[in-house]
């Protein structure tokens, strides 16, 4: 720091630098154009107002700015591990997605071929018909062999709607999420079991800040399908006094809508993905949609025969649907894009037990009641690993769709007990009767 005063008498002005001429003066702003203009000394050097730190300074700066660059690096070595996971996840998404398009297209192009040569196709419209064209496709196999000149017809005529209507075709999206987090809100609704009364929990308090009485003509079953979307309305399906197929919205400001009727059907599960609701398995072995912009159900490829998907439980990943059932003792992954189902490997469930699986932190929890929850591998579902056990001894479905608040997953059980799911600790705990 300069010390001293300026050069020209009487001013006593803020100082601005020093010149190491041979005059060695300090000079303020007003005054130092007088000093180059008067001194014809060449060797002019203006020294800028400075300081030099002691050493009980230095240190203290040294010690933030080596701390900022442990930061700095930290920040550095995040970045690139989650650029490496999303371009590695791109190279997967982007995989994925040719190969559901290359599938899609060379659909199309059989069809096609049909069509131009005359072919004939099977109008499947149920799992008998399915059983069917197979027996039927190996017998013609049987006949080729012989060397009989035979055709194979292996197609179903609602390929051909679903291709003109593109209904399994959506764009690419490179920033597709794994594993999505339940919707976050601090209150969770649900019916009250048998009755109209649609009530609302506080997740703070954990008190009943609401019961509302729904205009509706019967009352509710707590096996109803309900999700919550990511607007805080809840959609519900199934069986208001067991009539089947009901199916109607609450929004956020607890007005009821009714929709479309569904099939016959109950005890499944909701999943909702890209404006549709996707419910598969339950009491009837449903595989539907539903087109919230359309309001009409949809059909989708039956599930696997031979599987009783009763009380069955889904949840998303990705674009594919894992569901299982009370009684079966494996999970089903369908893909929505390819519109078919395949086996989940290296899984065994326990049969007779009720399930409900939910997400958080880019993993799925699967719970077996009064048993088990295992955790899958980091957004995958190919690897599962035991975490715990299910200290939910009633072995029934649950009440309410699943939340996520504060770290913790909560949901309603069907004895109207909240119960919350700690993604720390990986445990499950009562918190109350409501």
């Amino acid at each position: 720091m300069l010390s001293g005063k300026c050069f020209k008498e009487n001013c006593y002005n803020k100082l601005v630098g020093k010149c190491r001429c041979e005059e060695n003066i300090l000079f303020c702003n007003e005054h130092l154009p007088e000093h180059f203009q008067k001194s014809s000394n060449k060797g002019h050097q203006w020294l800028s107002s400075h300081f030099k730190p002691a050493d009980d300074i230095k240190q203290p700066i040294i010690q933030k700015l080596t701390e900022l660059k442990k930061d700095i690096k930290a920040y550095r070595n995040k970045a690139l591990r989650e650029a490496s996971e999303i371009i590695k996840n791109f190279k997967t998404t982007f995989g994925k997605y040719l190969d559901q398009i290359n599938y899609i297209d060379n659909r199309c192009s059989k069809i096609i071929e049909g069509l131009n040569s005359g072919e004939e196709f099977l109008d499947v419209s149920t799992e008998d018909d399915m059983e069917s064209v197979l027996k039927l496709n190996a017998q013609r196999a049987q006949l080729r062999m012989a060397g009989w000149d035979t055709k194979q017809c292996c197609l179903d005529y609602s390929e051909i709607n679903a291709a003109i209507s593109k209904t399994y075709i959506t764009p690419f999206n490179p920033f597709v999420k794994g594993i999505e987090d339940a919707v976050e809100s601090n209150e969770l609704s649900f019916f009250r079991s048998g009755s109209q009364n649609f009530a609302t929990i506080n997740l703070d308090s954990f008190q009943v800040t609401s019961t509302i009485t729904l205009q509706i003509a019967e009352s509710i079953h707590a096996h109803t399908s309900s999700c919550i979307l990511p607007d805080k309305s809840y959609f519900y399906f199934g069986n208001p006094s067991y009539n089947y197929g009901t199916t109607f919205m609450v929004d956020k400001n607890k007005t009821v809508r009714l929709l479309q009727k569904a099939k016959q059907g109950c005890y499944i599960d909701s999943v909702f993905y890209k404006n549709f609701m996707y419910l598969i398995g339950g009491s009837a072995n449903m595989a539907e949609r539903y087109d919230f912009a359309q309001n009409q159900w949809q059909s989708l490829a039956p599930v696997p025969q031979g599987l009783s998907f009763q009380y069955s439980c889904s949840i998303l990943l990705k674009d594919s649907i894992l569901i299982t059932g009370y009684s079966l003792n494996k999970m089903i992954c369908y893909n929505i894009i390819q519109n078919n189902y395949k086996d989940v490997p290296n899984l065994v469930l326990n049969v007779n037990y009720y399930k409900f699986m939910i997400r958080g932190n880019n993993r799925i929890y699967l719970v077996e009641k009064g048993c088990r929850i295992m955790e899958s591998a980091e957004n995958d579902y190919s690897g599962w690993t035991q975490v715990g056990g299910c200290g939910i001894a009633n072995n029934a479905p649950l009440q309410s769709s699943i939340v996520r608040y504060k770290g913790f997953l909560y949901f309603i059980h069907f004895d109207s007990q909240l119960w919350k799911f700690d993604l720390a600790s990986k445990q499950i705990s009562q918190v109350k009767n409501v």
